[in-house]
């Protein structure tokens, strides 16, 4: 009975473990879209259909995750990535990032 007790106890502990586990590189890759999603509609507002746009878009091609490590409390994470973008007024780069992301109900979300 007291292996049972020790058994059920360790698989609720890991069980809690994973809740709190940081973001996978399909979900940073998500809340980086959303995020260029969200400023490429602002360009869009404020230039009207008039202007043609495209030029001013942000495009993002990859992004590999590196590494993250917790910061603060709760699940807020500062991840280091390689990031594939093409930019306005800087055109395509491959560069390496630090983005700060937390987690809502809605999933991941960049913090600035």
């Amino acid at each position: 009975m007291k292996k049972l007790r020790i058994l059920s106890a360790a698989a609720i502990v890991f069980a809690l473990a994973g809740c709190n586990s940081e973001p996978s590189e399909t979900e940073i890759t998500q809340a980086v879209q959303k995020n260029i999603d969200q400023a490429n509609a602002q360009v869009q507002k404020m230039a009207g259909s008039a202007i043609q746009t495209d030029g001013f878009m942000t495009k993002l091609h990859s992004l590999r995750k590196i590494s993250c490590d917790q910061t603060g409390k709760g699940e807020q994470y500062n991840c280091k990535v390689e990031v594939d973008i093409t930019a306005p007024l800087v055109g395509e780069r491959k560069t390496v990032s630090q983005i700060n992301l937390v987690k809502d109900n809605d999933g991941w979300d960049v913090v600035q």
